[in-house]
């Protein structure tokens, strides 16, 4: 008997990150294989509203604005007895949700973007017969909070040696339930483009072909510091498009809409939450951004030197090393010297093609269709 092939990708609102590598996943699954569908849960019921303002509404709050509050909140995170603590307090009601819908749902396969989950959702599919397969996909790639790697006994997919290093040698996990996978980017970012479709690009988006363009970006939440750092770019009286994606800080998206119409000789566009990243990508000459995973990768694959004007402390350190190492990017906090970097860059034209030479030798793998393959055929190998 035919049986339709059902994927259940469990995420937080936790930044962007992690929903937007189960869109990617939804739309490369469905692509490749047409008998499958692939449905995005928000693992935390939408009736309990503590748990989903602790995870979605304070996370932003702690990682965006109380810096000293993320970092307690992330070492307390990794150790041992918090996360028991932790699930314990969210898993009976987030347990009985999950079995609720991926029952519901019918699911024939269930896969997690978020470590917050995962407990609970070996609680759920255990008391549905633990017969449907469930995966881990790491979204963190180099540095990876202990508490991703909480359950012993499932499968993980991560996106570097390093990751898999600290789920087998710090947490036990098998070496046979780690496997290395391509990042999860989206098809839009690996089609390079060429010269007639980047003017069209331009055009579309009422910029001319001969203006540099700076993009400002930092995933779901916006990007830390954005007002000041354009403030510096106001002072020094760039000639450059400035490209600001504020996401859900709708607090920047306002002033910086005032700052526009107040500075209307400076290129400033403010943009909140947009469907359409990759073209903001693809026409800017660099990007400033917060180092999240999936902003990073998809500035890097598009081949745009990256500045890195914040990271969250422990998860993204990996993110910014991988860059600043690499020499395609620089971590650079202060608003005025990151003014003076992308004015040295987009005002000389052999110093930004320097910077571009070394991202066409990136070592970042981009082959999504393996992982598809691998969560289809179900071949943990």
């Amino acid at each position: 008997m035919y049986i339709m092939r059902k994927f259940v990708c469990l995420y937080l609102n936790t930044g962007g990150g992690h929903r937007s590598s189960a869109n990617v996943l939804k739309q490369v699954m469905e692509q490749n294989y047409p008998d499958a569908r692939v449905e995005l849960l928000n693992g935390i019921d939408s009736k309990n509203h503590l748990a989903r303002f602790f995870f979605e509404k304070c996370y932003q709050l702690a990682s965006n604005y109380v810096r000293g509050a993320w970092c307690l909140t992330y070492d307390l995170g990794m150790l041992k007895w918090m996360q028991r603590f932790i699930n314990m307090v969210i898993s009976p009601h987030t347990a009985w949700y999950l079995k609720r819908m991926i029952k519901k749902s019918q699911a024939t396969d269930v896969v997690s973007f978020h470590f917050a989950l995962t407990p609970s959702a070996v609680t759920a599919l255990r008391r549905l017969g633990g017969n449907i397969p469930f995966t881990v996909i790491v979204t963190d790639p180099f540095t990876v909070p202990t508490a991703w790697f909480y359950e012993k006994d499932i499968k993980y997919f991560v996106f570097s040696q390093r990751a898999k290093d600290i789920a087998v040698k710090q947490c036990s996990v098998p070496e046979k339930n780690v496997i290395v996978v391509p990042f999860l980017l989206s098809p839009k970012f690996l089609t390079p483009l060429v010269k007639s479709d980047l003017l069209a690009l331009r055009k579309k988006h009422g910029i001319p072909a001969d203006k540099k363009v700076v993009l400002l970006a930092g995933g779901g939440e916006g990007l830390p510091n954005a007002v000041r750092i354009v403030q510096h770019f106001i002072r020094r009286k760039v000639t450059f498009t400035i490209l600001v994606v504020c996401g859900k800080d709708a607090a920047a998206k306002k002033v910086l809409d005032l700052t526009a119409q107040l500075y209307p000789s400076i290129d400033l566009r403010p943009m909140g939450f947009i469907s359409y990243m990759d073209e903001m990508v693809k026409v800017c000459d660099c990007a400033v951004i917060k180092a999240g995973p999936a902003t990073l990768m998809e500035v890097l694959v598009s081949k745009k030197p990256v500045i890195i004007s914040s990271y969250i402390h422990g998860q993204e350190l990996g993110n910014m090393q991988f860059a600043v190492r690499n020499k395609v990017g620089w971590f650079i906090r202060n608003p005025k010297e990151i003014c003076d970097r992308v004015c040295s860059l987009l005002g000389d034209d052999s110093y930004l093609d320097s910077v571009r030479d070394k991202l066409g030798s990136l070592p970042l793998s981009t082959e999504v269709n393996l992982i598809t393959d691998k969560l289809y055929q179900r071949n943990f190998t």
